[in-house]
């Protein structure tokens, strides 16, 4: 919670207490719309999307991991991980 924090103050300067940060939503999104193709397509592997934000004295990479699942979209998951690799704030 604490370093979604510091994300969230780093990109609009303000911290709201029980929102994610833009930029992991934006990252939901992206492997929401490709676990969707995938099930569309037959596709039951397990795959991964990463980002990184900050700059390299402040830099954290997100690593979203889609899990897609045979009973459809609503029985898959998506597990976002984040890790602080320079010093943040």
């Amino acid at each position: 919670m604490e370093l979604s924090r510091r994300i969230q103050q780093a990109e609009t300067g303000t911290v709201s207490g029980d929102v994610l940060p833009r930029v992991v939503t934006d990252l939901c999104h992206k492997i929401r719309r490709d676990l969707q193709l995938r099930i569309d397509a037959g596709n039951w592997g397990q795959f991964q999307v990463r980002r990184s934000i900050g700059t390299p004295q402040e830099l954290v990479v997100l690593n979203g991991i889609g899990l897609p699942d045979r009973g459809g979209w609503q029985r898959s998951r998506i597990l976002i991980m984040m890790k602080e690799v320079g010093p943040l704030g």
